[in-house]
This record gives C-alpha cells, structure tokens and sequence, in this order.
C-alpha cells in the first residue's frame, strides 16, 4: 500500500491508535506507518478553543471520511428525533419516551455501578415504582433531572445550566457550593510533576481556568454539533469539576449542547450515558485523548457505541406502533367474516365468461367447445298477459281503520322490583366507565412481575388488578376487583384493603361507599 493508503485505512476507515495501529498490523515495527497516519492527520487537524489538563490544545481531525460520519451521525440523530416528535398519539408517545429513557437509565445505574434491576427501572418510569432502597436513589433523582429538561424549552448549555442540574441531582433547591474547592487524592499532584502524567481529574486550583476556556469551545458555531456535545462530555468527565454527580452532568451537559443546537429538549431522550459505560477502549482513549489532545479518538468511539443502540431504539419505536394498530384490530364478525369469505370466493364461471374465453385469441390453444348453447331472445318482445283485477266486495260505508285501544290483561301482576342499594349503583356506575391502564400490554406484564417480585405479600390476582389499575388521579372500587379477579364481594374488599395498607392506593370515602386511588411514586406511606 502507498503512504495514502495507511493513512486512509487506518483514520477514515479505523481511527486507531498507535498501539491498536501495531496489533492491526500484527507487528510491533510501526513507527514509519505511524508516521504516515499522523502526517495524514495533522494536514486535516482543526484547533479547538480549550486545553487538556497539562496545557495542550484540542483539535480534531476532519478529514474528508470522518467529515462523512461525523454527518451520517448527525442525520440518525436528527431523523430519530424527528420521527419521536412526529408522534401524535399520546400514549405511543409515552411509552416511546420510557424506551428511550429506560435505556438512559440502565447504562446510568452501570456508570455509578448500582444495583438496580431493569424491573425496577420500569417500574420507576412508569410511576409504579414501590420500593424503599436508597441505593436506587442515584437514579430517581437523575431522572427526575431528565424530565425537568425535557419539559422545557432547550435553554443554552452554560454554567447556569450546570449549576440548576447540580441542584436537581442533589435533591437541593439552592445551591451552597459548585466548583470542588479539593482533590479527591494526591495522584493529580502527583502527574502534575511528571512529563505525560496521566490525569484522571484537573487539580482543583486549575478547574476555573479551564471550564472558562471550555464554554468558550461550546460556543464555536463552526464546529461540528456532535464534535461540541462529545467534546463537553469528555471535558467534565475529564477535569471532575464537581466533588461529586460529575459523569450525570457530564452527559446532562452533552445533551443540553444537542438540545440547543437541534432547537429540541427531546435530544436528552438521546443515551449519551453509553459512553461513559465502563469499557477499556474508552479508558485507554480517555487517557490517549489527553496526551495528545485528539479529540477525534473520543468522537469516533462515540459515534461507534451510540449508532447500534439508536438503531435498536429506531426499531423499537416501530415496534411500539406496530402493537398499538394491533391492539385496535378486533376479530371479524360472524357476519363480516361470512362477507369476507364471499368476496374472496372465485366466481363460478358463466356461458358468457366462457365464450369470452373462446374468442379470446392469444393464450389457449384451442378453444373451449361448447356442448350447449341456448338460443338468443328474439329482438321482438313477448306480449305481456296482465291478469284481470279482482273486484272487492262493496261495503256499505268506507271507515278509517284506527288501532284499537289495547285491553287491560288478565293476566297476573308483575312481581315487584325491589331498590338496588346506592353503593352498589355506583360502584357498578364507576365499573363500567373503568379508565384503561395508561401502560402498554408489555408493561402490563412486566410490573405484574415486578409487584410479585418486590412484594411477596401479594397474590397475584392483586399484582394484576393493580397493573390494570394503576392510572394516578382515577378511582377504582372494590366490585371492579370482584369483577376482574371473579371473585366474592369479601375476598375483593379484603384485597383492596390490602393493596391499601401496602401503599399502593389511597382508600377514600364516597357517601356511603369506599373507593381507591393511586398513590404517587415517593408518596408511599
């Protein structure tokens, strides 16, 4: 290969490493090869505004391959949240939401190494979260961060932002400190003291200096839109400007950069937190990405680990619509399906359809004889032979016919209907206008398990009705369990009693009747 070629290969194609460059190449003996890619590099390098930890600039390399998908990536992320801000259906749109969200959760619950099942986290996003771990408390407060963006109007990726999305993950109204005021350990001094030290955050007293240079980076229009969002992301996650909650406002920050640009709060739906997940290529990158500053190692790894899983999401949310037209079709009708079967039935053939055939000059042989054929009507028509009318028998006087009164019958009194007790009008009123659940069939079944999983006191017959049952501010009553669970009015009433004193609904007095509400997630008694 010439010296293009390396080049070519192994930054537009692969953008490597020296090190994976020499396990590519199955030879330790790289370093004329080397020099070709970083010649090629450096002639396609575009300085950014900011430095590394030890005073070197960032640049990226936008050669005509990474310029391409640098764009193809920016295509897939405009499309996809094209296509979930296209959604009119409100509960498709919901449930599209939690997918995008359930997976931000996950990768965010690996990132903070949390243990927190992926029922549980379903549960949380579908307000039906029941448990009392403050381990998972990491998580609630992250995502009520999420929502609180995505709610909004995208406001500019500055300091502010950081400074409201500390707060909200922090559980506190107003802020008393921001930038950490010490070290976590002494290994940043350390590097500080070493030629190529490896730093894994900025020393406290170097944090100003450098985020003031770095929302100077986040303001240059002329860079790429996923260079800036990327290059904020590993910045934060770089320097640790916060004592604590830096890899959530790391990504918070990445997708605050997105929302701005597109004009679209929904860019936080976007699972940015992939690329914090752990993973040794992205630590033997992070540190890579720092000694040279080449931003483009870290971009391109973004771009590899997010395109797969926004694919998957892109397939999810078809699948969702999918489920939700499913969900309308009912069988056919025993009359609809008789319909259906007669127009799907071939037609027996006529006497005309047959010498049509016959005429027919191309695609038979042969024409079809006819045995018989039964002679055509004379053009004259048939006298017509009108009966004679029979004459009716004269009446006296014509009389207009008036229906007759009817008598009073005989027969014997109806029996007497006795009341239906009010309690049971209206709970049978409520019944019939039952809300439907606000989750999915899939959801349905899954916080099923869920409930009987985190819950062990309950049976399923009340894991069930409470899945089906569960939309918050509506009201149900004890004889909508009797009829769901075909039960006896005792056992119904035992068990929303029982859902009651678990926390799962508020039991309120109606007259002279009992109903039942959800209870919001955090409200749990």
């Amino acid at each position: 290969m010439s010296e293009k070629e390396w080049a070519l290969l192994y930054t537009d194609e692969q953008y490597l490493t020296k090190k994976e460059l020499a396990g590519a190449l199955h030879t330790s003996l790289v370093d004329g090869y080397w020099l070709d890619v970083r010649s090629y590099r450096g002639k396609n390098a575009y300085p950014l505004a900011h430095r590394t930890i030890s005073n070197q600039r960032f640049w990226l390399c936008l050669s005509a391959g990474v310029r391409a998908k640098i764009s193809a990536f920016e295509a897939l992320l405009t499309r996809l949240l094209g296509v979930v801000n296209k959604l009119d259906d409100g509960r498709i749109k919901d449930e599209v939401e939690r997918t995008f969200l359930f997976a931000c959760l996950t990768s965010m619950a690996k990132i903070e190494k949390i243990q927190i099942s992926p029922l549980s986290i379903k549960a949380l996003l579908n307000g039906t979260y029941h448990e009392e771990n403050p381990e998972h408390t990491p998580i609630i407060n992250y995502l009520k961060t999420l929502r609180s963006f995505i709610d909004r109007n995208p406001g500019k990726a500055d300091a502010d932002l950081l400074g409201e999305a500390y707060g909200l993950l922090l559980g506190e109204e107003e802020l008393t400190k921001f930038y950490r005021t010490m070290d976590f350990d002494g290994s940043a001094v350390r590097a500080s003291h070493m030629t190529g030290g490896d730093f894994h955050f900025a020393p406290h007293e170097a944090i100003e200096p450098l985020m003031n240079e770095f929302f100077n980076f986040l303001g240059e229009n002329d860079v790429a839109l996923s260079a800036r969002s990327v290059g904020a992301l590993y910045f934060l996650d770089l320097v640790k400007p916060f004592q604590e909650k830096n890899a959530e406002l790391a990504v918070l920050l990445a997708k605050a950069v997105l929302a701005e640009g597109l004009g679209n709060s929904l860019a936080f739906l976007l699972p940015l937190e992939v690329i914090l997940e752990p993973n040794p290529r992205y630590e033997t990158l992070y540190l890579e990405t720092q000694h040279s500053g080449d931003l483009t190692y870290i971009l391109m790894y973004a771009i590899d680990a997010l395109t797969p899983v926004l694919a998957s999401l892109d397939a999810e949310i078809k699948e969702v619509k999918v489920q939700a037209y499913r969900a309308e079709m009912r069988p056919l009708t025993p009359e609809e399906r008789n319909i259906a079967e007669k127009a799907a039935a071939p037609k027996a053939p006529t006497q005309m359809s047959l010498l049509d055939e016959a005429t027919t000059p191309a695609n038979k042989s042969a024409a079809p004889v006819i045995e018989s054929v039964e002679p055509a009507p004379s053009q004259e028509p048939e006298p017509v032979v009108v009966p004679k009318p029979i004459e009716p028998k004269p009446v006296e006087k014509p009389v207009e016919v008036k229906p007759a009164a009817p008598k009073p019958a005989a027969a014997k009194p109806l029996p007497k209907l006795e009341a239906v007790p009010e309690e049971n009008t209206e709970e049978a009123e409520l019944a019939l206008n039952a809300p439907e659940s606000a989750l999915s069939d899939k959801e349905v079944k899954e916080y099923i398990q869920y409930l009987l999983e985190s819950n062990p006191n309950l049976n399923k017959n009340q894991a069930a009705f409470l899945a089906n049952h569960c939309t918050m501010g509506h009201y149900y009553t004890i004889q909508q369990f009797k009829k769901s669970a075909r039960c006896a009015y005792e056992t119904a009433r035992t068990s929303m009693d029982k859902l009651a004193n678990e926390g799962y609904y508020e039991k309120k007095g109606l007259k002279n009747k009992f109903v039942y509400t959800p209870v919001k997630q955090g409200e749990r008694k």
